[in-house]
């Protein structure tokens, strides 16, 4: 990490370079919880689901780090050599644990809702801004992330590829997963665009089978 900022009244803002980039979303859990708040039993179900879902989510994965955890997902992302093949790997893990672990939890808890987990992935430049926090027991390290990719992974997990197909990865991502350097790749499955707000438009990937098996085999 190489630090920017040199001025002893502002914060340091470190560099962390290219960083793999991923929006963690549980989609359905915001009608869960209003038809478990009522219920002890139940609310404590989906507590244990969520738990399973979220703990130690990246014990395994030593280049990631959970940047943050709300009620129905989280932030991560991932450094070293391979960033986009390291957060895909997360992403993998993740998606097995939801599937085998926590799903069936959701599903048993009697109430009618449709429950996925998404995830968006994106490669970029990421820097961190360390702050402190005061507290009884003393001093607490926490950061801020500061990047415009963190808004693009933010934007893939929202769109339809992500919705219909639970993963969905930017060009960028794409590429580095495919090893494509500078070669021709194929029409991505989405394109996100809101002029409004961001003047770019996000081109997005559903990765085929195919697709999966190739970059599982690195």
């Amino acid at each position: 990490m190489s630090r920017v900022a040199d001025d002893p009244n502002q914060p340091d803002l470190q560099a962390l370079g290219e960083t793999g980039i991923l929006f963690a979303d549980l989609s359905g859990y915001s009608q869960l919880v209003y038809q478990c708040v009522g219920d002890e039993e139940k609310l404590k179900r989906l507590g244990l689901a969520l738990f399973r879902l979220f703990n130690d989510a990246s014990a395994d994965h030593p280049d990631v780090t959970v940047e943050g955890y709300a009620g129905d997902g989280f932030l991560a992302l991932a450094h070293g050599k391979k960033p986009a093949k390291a957060i895909y790997d997360f992403a993998t893990t993740v998606h097995e644990r939801f599937e085998q672990d926590v799903k069936s939890l959701l599903l048993n808890l009697g109430f009618r809702v449709s429950v996925s987990l998404r995830t968006g992935m994106h490669v970029g430049k990421v820097w961190q801004m360390p702050m402190r926090e005061t507290t009884e027991a003393g001093v607490s390290p926490m950061s801020v992330n500061l990047s415009d990719a963190i808004v693009v992974a933010s934007r893939v997990v929202t769109g339809q590829t992500c919705r219909r197909f639970g993963v969905g990865v930017t060009r960028t991502c794409y590429k580095r997963l495919m090893l494509a350097g500078g070669k021709t790749i194929r029409e991505p499955d989405e394109v996100i665009q809101d002029r409004n707000q961001y003047p770019e438009p996000v081109e997005v990937y559903r990765l085929t089978d195919e697709e999966h098996s190739k970059i599982r085999s690195r």
